[in-house]
């Protein structure tokens, strides 16, 4: 999942054509936070930094996450 979320982040940032470190100046993280989580050297990735990134790429967190993790689970039904 982490790899995933680096290449989305790398991604939208090429997109708008911005640097590392115009990202973290915009979002409040550092450029060593984002060069680790777009090469995937960064696994564990909380909430709160990654909303510091959406902020820096003008994103919701939703956009950076995989496909898979933007859908609900289906809900248990009780037999």
């Amino acid at each position: 999942m982490a790899n995933e979320i680096g290449r989305k982040i790398k991604q939208r940032r090429e997109q708008l054509g911005l640097t590392q470190a115009q990202v973290a100046a915009r979002g409040g993280a550092s450029q060593a936070f984002i060069a680790q989580v777009e090469c995937g050297s960064r696994k564990n990735v909380t909430v709160d930094t990654l909303r510091l990134v959406a902020n820096g790429l003008g994103c919701k967190i939703a956009d950076l996450l995989p496909d898979e993790d933007k859908h609900p689970a289906p809900e248990s039904r009780a037999a």
